[in-house]
């Protein structure tokens, strides 16, 4: 994008909020809570990301007062291109067939809010360990009774148990990225926060069959 706020700002609001933002979001998601925690994947909201630009912002401003002209019109920048990507996720998934997505694991639970979607998850915010046989059997249950053809998991890391759950029911398996971090080759690729989300949309507008 060019702009100087992705030096500045915008790796820090993709990739590094998520551990110093966790009581942030307390309040508005506590449906995607577990024992494992607090969703810490805010930046999937694009309007919680604009939260993280203006604290970024004033960060930087206040360590640097001389400078606060520039942060301010980066992240000026940077919060035009994160409205205009909500109003494509709003329209993109205004007219949809399905209101339920299947996830590897309950990382979208600020997209989920955002835009009236309900995850289900084979795993919960943690992958660890493997989910129980009855969970696992609800959820190929709830697939044939929602109507839901496809199954959404991360790219970077792969899941036997994602790819069992889709031969089982008949559902294609896309991708839907929670950007935890990026492969060499995504970043190599000239991938962005931008181009993902852009990219997840597309997946969320197959998954919940949108108009």
């Amino acid at each position: 994008h060019g702009h100087d706020e992705d030096e500045h700002g915008h790796d820090e609001d993709e990739h590094g909020h998520d551990e110093d933002e966790h009581g942030h979001d307390e309040d508005e998601h506590g449906h995607d809570e577990d024992e494992k925690g607090v969703d810490p994947h805010l930046w999937l909201n694009p309007m919680e990301a604009i939260d993280q630009v203006r604290a970024i912002q004033t960060a930087f401003s206040d360590a640097d007062p001389v400078g606060a002209k520039t942060y301010a019109q980066n992240a000026d920048s940077l919060v035009a291109e994160l409205t205009a990507l909500d109003e494509s996720f709003k329209a993109g998934l205004s007219s949809c067939e399905l209101d339920h997505i299947i996830v590897s694991h309950e990382a979208y639970g600020h997209l989920a809010v955002r835009y009236s979607i309900e995850q289900i998850g084979l795993q919960g915010l943690s992958t660890e360990g493997e989910p129980l046989p009855k969970r696992v059997a609800q959820i190929v249950d709830a697939i044939g009774e929602l109507g839901v053809m496809h199954v959404l998991q991360e790219p970077i890391a792969g899941s036997p148990l994602v790819e069992t759950v889709a031969k089982e029911t008949g559902s294609e398996v896309l991708p839907l990225h929670p950007m935890e971090s990026l492969t060499p080759a995504e970043l190599n690729g000239g991938a962005t926060y931008f181009t993902i989300m852009n990219q997840n949309l597309e997946s969320l507008r197959l998954a919940l069959n949108c108009n």
